[in-house]
């Protein structure tokens, strides 16, 4: 039976995220910070994606947490929260979620169908299978930046 408590603080944590240690001041503090948080940052971390692709999808995947589109959010990716409890979703995610599968539908008839899941599991942070990793470095990565600065391009028009 898995343990529902945090790896936060725990020597456990390096089991499952790449740490760097860090200096902090002039003094001799030091603390460990997690380099690959999600699956964008180890795909970084492993050189699948070069920094300009990261940052294309990374904006992609700023806009799909701000749609309110996953269940799970990164902190630097949060919408501020304006009230407590379930609530009706506004217009502006409603636009939100409009530009995002409208993106994703780009990505789909530029890369195709397979690396449009791929880009959703990234966006949805789901590990990939070794098959979605080996069509990344074939070529996919750059197929999927395509499909997303084309949409942005007509988006932002």
């Amino acid at each position: 039976m898995s343990s529902t408590k945090s790896d936060f603080g725990s020597p456990n944590l390096s089991n499952h995220c790449t740490l760097r240690p860090e200096f902090l001041g002039k003094g001799h503090s030091l603390r460990l910070k997690v380099i690959d948080q999600n699956v964008l940052d180890k795909l970084l971390n492993d050189e699948i994606v070069s920094v300009e692709q990261y940052m294309v999808i990374d904006r992609l995947a700023s806009d799909y947490h701000k749609a309110n589109m996953s269940g799970v959010k990164a902190a630097s990716y949060m919408p501020r929260v304006t009230g407590l409890g379930k609530r009706e979703p506004t217009n502006k995610e409603f636009m939100q979620r409009k530009k995002i599968s409208c993106c994703i539908e780009s990505v789909s008839n530029v890369a195709g169908t397979d690396l449009a899941k791929v880009l959703v599991n990234i966006l949805d942070d789901k590990a990939l299978t070794k098959e979605q990793i080996k069509d990344l470095w074939n070529d996919g990565v750059d197929k999927i930046v395509a499909g997303i600065n084309m949409f942005y391009k007509e988006w932002e028009r």
